[in-house]
């Protein structure tokens, strides 16, 4: 876990510092002031039948039912194991407030950075029709010179892949841990 939380910081670091410090520091906070005064806004719109995105809304919504009910399982296991012992300020802490900001830098950073590149014109707008790994990587390669963009996508395909290890072990131990109680 500590080789996954390292990897994770030195990939969101390499992306705070390939962007300007001035861009991100207007991106980040702007960012996460408009998701807090239009939470309520965005979160209760529902686009009727003819509108344009209500097919992306149907699908999304139907999506992350699908991810929830697949993970809710072993997050929540994972949430109660860690969680035992701990005060509900520590709880809320380290289970809501604490992950939270770390998305919110780390969406702000990778996004910004990105974000900076396409308003520099350097070509990313091809990759609007590729998947989001396609585009993570030709990002990283784009933002600092070809060696450090070749470590770097080692270093996310590497996260990656640990990731998605690890994720699938927790899913293992909480049917284990079901079918064993």
């Amino acid at each position: 876990m500590k080789l996954i939380m390292t990897l994770f910081f030195v990939v969101m670091i390499y992306f705070i510092l390939s962007a300007s410090p001035g861009f991100l520091g207007n991106v980040i906070p702007g960012a996460v002031g408009g998701y807090v005064t239009e939470f309520v806004s965005m979160s209760t719109s529902v686009f009727g039948a003819g509108d344009a995105h209500s097919e992306w809304q149907t699908d999304w919504t139907i999506f992350y039912w699908a991810w929830w009910v697949a993970f809710a399982p072993f997050v929540g296991l994972f949430i109660a194991r860690i969680s035992r012992g701990r005060t509900v300020r520590e709880f809320i802490l380290g289970c809501t407030l604490a992950p939270s900001v770390v998305c919110f830098i780390w969406f702000g950073a990778v996004g910004g950075a990105a974000l900076e590149l396409e308003l520099a014109d350097t070509g990313l707008t091809s990759l609007l029709g590729e998947t989001a790994t396609v585009q993570l990587y030709s990002a990283i390669q784009q933002v600092n010179a070809p060696l450090l963009g070749q470590i770097f996508s080692s270093v996310a395909a590497l996260l990656t892949f640990l990731l998605i290890t690890t994720t699938f072990a927790s899913g293992g131990l909480a049917i284990t841990t079901v079918t064993a109680a």
